[in-house]
């Protein structure tokens, strides 16, 4: 059993924006102040690179730590990571950034060291996957850059966590509404499923609540919370929440 030096409340929502002041706070005082993540991502931020300093200060002045972006639009897209001081989480730079993004908004990696561990943390916004051929493919080109960008930090003595809106149904009756016939896209499932096998993921929410009917616009959807003991980890053992 390895154990790890991760301790801590991980959180990953999804906003659906959070340009709206009022919203923006009540978010953020709930997920950092009353929650106390010690890593927090979200996703559909519509944040601008403009918005940094705002945001930043907003959060600091709940609980101490670092936001890192990638910007969509202000109508569409963005992820975000707050990684909280009391993590201790040591930044590593890659290519002398602070955080690892793609063009879209859609992808936004930390990495960095805690005590001697190195912790790899991916809040993640996938495009929608739908019958259409194009929405498929465009998927898969998603999981291929994801893919991409994990390879130029991971490796295999990595504690990763990936949090995010994988936008994709992996059970019919569990992962979506009964309206609108909801269909699984075998061939998508299957590159989702040789990524997580890759970088041996385990999606931890779904693990801890195996018979939930919880989607993204379900009436009860909130925010995904869970807590990681380093001494529960083991060496093959990482987490994704989708």
């Amino acid at each position: 059993m390895h154990t790890s030096n991760f301790n801590g409340v991980v959180i990953s929502h999804n906003a659906k924006g959070l340009r709206d002041h009022k919203k923006r706070s009540k978010i953020f005082h709930n997920a950092t102040g009353r929650k106390k993540a010690a890593i927090f991502m979200l996703q559909e931020s519509h944040s601008t690179e403009t918005d940094e300093r705002a945001w930043l200060r907003e959060v600091n002045a709940i609980n101490k730590g670092n936001l890192y972006f990638s910007h969509g639009s202000t109508r569409a897209r963005g992820t975000l990571i707050f990684v909280s001081d009391d993590l201790g989480l040591d930044i590593i730079k890659v290519n002398n950034k602070e955080s690892l993004c793609d063009d879209e908004g859609r992808i936004c990696i930390v990495t960095g060291l805690i005590k001697d561990e190195r912790v790899i943390i991916a809040s993640i916004y996938a495009p929608n996957c739908d019958s259409t051929t194009n929405s498929r493919l465009q998927y898969i080109e998603f999981l291929n850059r994801l893919e991409k960008m994990l390879d130029s930090v991971y490796t295999p003595e990595s504690l990763l966590i990936i949090g995010g809106d994988a936008n994709i149904i992996l059970n019919s009756h569990l992962d979506a509404s009964t309206g609108g016939n909801p269909k699984v896209h075998v061939n998508v499932v299957e590159r989702l499923e040789t990524l997580l096998s890759k970088f041996n993921l385990l999606d931890l929410f779904r693990e801890k609540r195996q018979h939930d009917k919880i989607f993204t616009l379900a009436p009860k959807a909130k925010m995904k919370m869970i807590y990681i003991e380093g001494s529960t980890i083991s060496s093959c053992q990482r987490t994704m929440n989708i």
